[in-house]
């Protein structure tokens, strides 16, 4: 697809994922097979309701994220849709530079690594959720939420955004919504939540977040800036 303000997709391509059987890789990949497993003995409840939490439909999730943030700070119509569009945008191109590096990197899942790969191999292994059908490298989670929350502060002009987000699909403690105060508060918890689900390794939820957050930077500078009668006080 061809990005709405990038240059193109690869405009922010990811640095190459851990070589297989590097000292990074393994301890990615065991930390996630430990807690990332449907039967894993040592995550905790609250763990597995973040996981879960984290699961919900992500389109759902950022409108409601932004739609509720217009009303939260009392933004006018113009704002609201500047708010909007940014966001919207924003998240867009993001996905469209995600993608352009899991296609590129082609990198094997947990469920996948995890059942065949001899550093650790378990062929009964299984993610808490069953596991996207996508490249595995980098988090598309990762890189999306972290655009649309740098964006979010960006318009509304402060990092204290004090956010509330609503939750994954409707079992137990994940219809709770959770508040976060600032954006580095939810990438830090997706970054975990995309582990303790089974879908990533960690290192994949950190580089993802780095291209939303650099995709966010980089349009933000260019595009959604104040008109000339904002920038004067009308």
């Amino acid at each position: 697809m061809q990005p709405f303000m990038l240059t193109a997709g690869s405009q922010f391509r990811a640095p190459a994922p851990p070589v297989i059987g590097s000292e990074q890789y393994v301890t990615d990949l065991n930390e996630t097979k430990t807690f990332g497993a449907v039967n894993s003995t040592v995550r905790t409840a609250d763990e597995t309701a973040t996981a879960m939490f984290w699961n919900a439909n992500a389109i759902s999730q950022f409108n409601q994220v932004l739609r509720d943030a217009s009303v939260q700070y009392s933004l006018d119509l113009v704002d609201t849709v500047r708010l909007l569009a940014a966001g919207i945008m924003v998240s867009i191109d993001d996905g469209i530079a995600c993608f352009d590096s899991k296609y590129h990197y082609l990198f094997w899942r947990p469920v996948t690594a995890i059942r065949a790969d001899g550093l650790a191999v378990d062929a009964s292994w299984s993610p808490l959720v069953t596991t996207p059908n996508h490249p595995e490298y980098p988090s598309q989670h990762g890189c999306a939420t972290s655009a649309l929350m740098q964006t979010l502060a960006a318009v509304l002009g402060t990092h204290e955004i004090n956010v509330t987000v609503l939750g994954g699909p409707p079992s137990g403690t994940t219809l709770v919504p959770r508040t976060y105060r600032t954006p580095d508060d939810v990438e830090t918890e997706l970054v975990n939540a995309r582990v303790w689900i089974g879908f990533h390794y960690r290192n994949s939820g950190i580089q993802g977040e780095n291209i939303g957050n650099d995709v966010a930077a980089w349009t933000l500078a260019r595009f959604f800036q104040p008109g000339d009668n904002e920038a004067n006080g009308d």
